[in-house]
This record gives structure tokens, C-alpha cells and sequence, in this order.
């Protein structure tokens, strides 16, 4: 049990120390401004980082739409546009 206990301790010990982050993101003081990633009108509704990916769930007109941004190179890498079903 003992050992259960450090084993569970050395994990959390791990995960929260220097180097435990695991992001891809590289440091950088710079601003990166991504432009076109929101369409005119456009409202974020909730985003979510992954590594480098940030994805964004946009409200467009009344249409949801997700945009899948690579945030080291400001490239978007997807625009998926979500339908209704009839």
C-alpha cells in the first residue's frame, strides 16, 4: 500500500513539475494575429486548445462553424460547417 501511495505521489509530482507540461505551443513574447479565421459577423462561441491546434466554434448568421487553427505557423488548417438534420 505504501508503495501504491509513493507510486501515485512521484505521477502527481511528475505532471505538475518543470517539463511536466506536455503543449506543443512554443514560447514566444510576440503577438501572432491570424487574420481571416472569424468571417464578418462572426461570433466565437468556445474554443479549445490541442497542442498547436486551436479549434474555435464560431456562431456565423445563425450557422455553426468550426475553424481549426495551427497557432505556431497562423495557418488554419480546417473550416468545418455544421448542418442541421431535417
Amino acid at each position: 500500500m505504501v508503495l501504491g501511495f509513493v507510486a501515485v505521489l512521484f505521477a502527481v509530482i511528475y505532471r505538475i513539475g518543470p517539463g511536466g507540461s506536455k503543449s506543443g505551443l512554443a514560447p514566444s513574447s510576440a503577438e501572432l494575429r491570424i487574420e481571416q479565421a472569424i468571417p464578418a459577423g462572426g461570433r466565437v462561441v468556445s474554443s479549445a486548445l490541442n497542442g498547436d491546434q486551436l479549434a474555435l466554434t464560431l456562431d456565423v448568421g445563425g450557422a455553426t462553424r468550426v475553424v481549426i487553427l495551427n497557432i505556431n505557423t497562423g495557418k488554419v488548417l480546417r473550416n468545418i460547417s455544421l448542418g442541421t438534420t431535417p
